[in-house]
């Protein structure tokens, strides 16, 4: 769900959007099933009309520079949803808008691969890449170079403490969900304005 969320809000559009979902390779086929189910609920297009959950990007050029990352980020992973080539958008003249579809992608093989971890879309992308075990995900987030959060989700408390520790240095903050606690989180991209950089126009301590 979180996932989805942070895809769609904004169409992607968030200095804290999800870039890089990681999942237990044991769940990889699971999660892609869910929320390419979720996807495929989405109705890109003009924000006018009552069925359009998910709006444009910000220019033309943001449209097309998103399609430039999603065709980088497609050497090292392969699309399972969306793609703007075969999506109906919901609008009068498609053609004149920014629209790109909520775009999922999954590589298999991330500790072979170098633009799904330095690559941004600014945009509803995102990819999925499995992990067998601490040490690697650990690793493979750090590939990306740090970031503003990062969420991780679980189901118990075993090796929470140690996961914290070694993605911490990476991220400006770290967003620990459980079932419990996602019933009142208010999301993986939240604002936080006591900080800094903790919401709009706080940005270098300005109000």
């Amino acid at each position: 769900r979180e996932v989805f969320r942070e895809m769609t809000t904004k169409a992607g559009q968030k200095c804290t959007a999800i870039r890089r979902a990681f999942v237990p390779e044991n769940l990889l086929a699971t999660v892609q099933e869910k929320l390419t189910a979720k996807l495929a609920k989405v109705v890109v297009g003009d924000p006018q009309k009552e069925e359009t959950t998910m709006g444009a990007l910000a220019s033309i050029k943001q449209k097309h520079d998103v399609a430039e990352k999603v065709a980088e980020l497609s050497k090292d992973a392969k699309i399972v949803f969306g793609g703007n080539d075969s999506f109906t958008f919901n609008a009068d003249h498609p053609e004149k808008g920014a629209f790109f579809a909520p775009t999922l992608l999954v590589c298999e093989q991330p500790l072979q691969a170098t633009n799904v971890h330095t690559t941004e879309a600014f945009g509803p992308v995102c990819t999925l890449m499995p992990y067998q075990n601490i040490e690697e995900l650990a690793d493979l987030i750090s590939r990306g170079e740090g970031s503003l959060v990062a969420s991780v989700v679980k189901n118990n408390d075993e090796n929470i403490e140690q996961i914290i520790q070694k993605i911490a240095p990476w991220h400006g903050r770290v967003h620990v969900l459980d079932a419990e606690s996602a019933k009142e989180s208010t999301g993986h991209g939240s604002p936080l304005p006591h900080l800094v950089h903790g919401g709009p126009g706080r940005a270098g301590g300005g109000e």
